[in-house]
């Protein structure tokens, strides 16, 4: 899975209703089976200021 920071193309910017080029995260991840198999593809966009992740690290 990945989340990337980015600025919104005009669809992007119309669908999320923000004005063009304001920053957003954009994720793409994929789910997959027991045997390897994809079994989902996600693509979402959030709007930078509405969202924010926080990421928990431990040491193994």
């Amino acid at each position: 899975d990945t989340v990337e920071a980015r600025l919104a193309d005009p669809e992007t910017a119309q669908l999320l209703q923000v004005p063009l080029l304001s920053p957003i995260l954009h994720y793409t991840g994929v789910t997959y089976d027991g045997d390897g198999r994809a079994l989902d593809v996600a693509v979402i966009h959030y709007r930078g200021d509405r969202f924010s992740f926080t990421v928990t690290l431990e040491a193994t």
